[in-house]
């Protein structure tokens, strides 16, 4: 539609697209209606004010399908948690993507924390340029990549083996954490959600959680890297509210309602481009 229409006649025919089409996206609108989505996200807040659709995330719904959709959109709760070695293994695109979109937001200089996983060792592999870092970590598999670093000094947090993830966690871990402040953190995590929060699915895991915590509480900025097949997906084990990052690193396939979600918290959203071929 090249033209911008009038408000009062763009309300009426977003209601008439709605009673058509049941549930209408903000992104979708804009685009329809060539306004931006903060004009959007204005008209359909004033349809809900009048009580004739009901407003989503990402969206809206008529008022007797608001229920249903809230009912659809619970997330479920996982618990499954395979080895390292397995999820090494999957969404290998995205995640090398990832671990390189990530080294370009470290400086030269910069003191880390990088926690152990199987999307925070692309990190890693990525670092070998980088010099006179400063990066402490509880990943068994990462100091082999960590000391190729010129001029940089590496620590290993002590702790408990966990031979799932082959971190170190634990009082150790913890007291060592203690001790340390950096200027960036950067975790995995198994589920990402406005509701869920940061999240990770092993039950067993308490010790992990904890490590993790203390991560976040060591750091000025936390950068949470994961593949979008983790977004909008909560775990049994919370670890922090999803406003306690401050960067998500993730891929071109994560769908664009969760960018605006995060966008709203003030979140940064960076998307690291992966070949569809």
């Amino acid at each position: 539609m090249p033209k911008r229409l009038f408000r009062k006649i763009r309300l009426k025919n977003i209601l008439e697209q709605i009673k058509r089409e049941r549930k209408v996206y903000v992104e979708e609108l804009a685009s329809i209606y060539n306004v931006s989505t903060s004009s959007i996200r204005l008209d359909l807040a004033e349809l809900d004010k009048l009580g004739l659709i009901s407003r989503i995330y990402g969206g809206a719904v008529l008022p007797e399908d608001s229920i249903k959709e809230q009912v659809n959109s619970k997330p479920k709760i996982e618990i499954s948690h395979p080895k390292l070695e397995i999820r090494s293994k999957k969404n290998l695109k995205e995640k090398e993507a990832i671990g390189k979109l990530a080294a370009s937001l470290i400086s030269d200089g910069d003191t880390l924390i990088i926690d152990g996983g199987s999307t925070t060792q692309y990190l890693v592999k990525h670092l070998v340029n980088k010099k006179g870092l400063t990066v402490i970590t509880n990943s068994i598999p990462q100091i082999s990549d960590l000391m190729r670093i010129k001029d940089s000094e590496i620590y290993l947090l002590g702790g408990l083996i966990y031979n799932d993830n082959l971190v170190l966690s634990g009082d150790f871990a913890i007291d060592s954490l203690d001790k340390i402040h950096v200027m960036k953190a950067f975790l995995g995590m198994d589920g990402i959600s406005i509701d869920g929060g940061l999240t990770v699915a092993n039950p067993s895991a308490s010790t992990v959680v904890s490590t993790k915590k203390k991560m976040i509480k060591s750091s000025d900025m936390l950068y949470i890297l994961c593949d979008s097949s983790k977004i909008g997906r909560t775990c049994l084990m919370p670890v922090a509210p999803v406003n306690e990052m401050d960067f998500l690193v993730t891929d071109n396939k994560v769908r664009t309602d969760f960018i605006e979600q995060f966008k709203t918290l003030n979140i940064n959203v960076e998307i690291a481009e992966t070949d569809s071929s």
